[in-house]
C-alpha cells in the first residue's frame, strides 16, 4: 500500500493501485470486520484501484488512527 491523501469531496483515499481487485476487496472486508469502517474500492485506471474512505466515515478513522498512531505522529491528524 502506497500512502493516502483527500479527494476532491473531502473523501480519504488508500492508494492502493499495486492491489489486486481481490485484494482490495480483503482489505475492505477487513477494515469492516475489524474496525467497522466502511469504505469502497474504485477503478481510477484499468486494474487500477483505491479505496475511499467516505467523508461520513473520517470521524471514525481518525478515532482509529489516534488509537494505534504513535504519539508524535498526532499532529497530522486533522480533526
Amino acid at each position: 500500500m502506497d500512502d493516502g491523501g483527500n479527494g476532491s469531496n473531502n473523501e480519504t483515499i488508500l492508494h492502493t493501485r499495486a492491489f489486486t481487485k481481490l485484494e482490495i476487496n480483503l482489505l475492505m472486508k477487513a477494515l469492516e470486520t475489524n474496525f467497522g469502517l466502511y469504505t469502497k474500492a474504485i477503478e481510477k485506471v484499468k486494474n487500477q484501484w483505491v479505496n475511499y474512505i467516505p467523508v461520513k466515515q473520517k470521524t471514525r478513522l481518525i478515532d482509529i488512527v489516534k488509537t494505534y498512531m504513535h504519539k508524535t505522529m498526532l499532529y497530522k491528524i486533522k480533526d
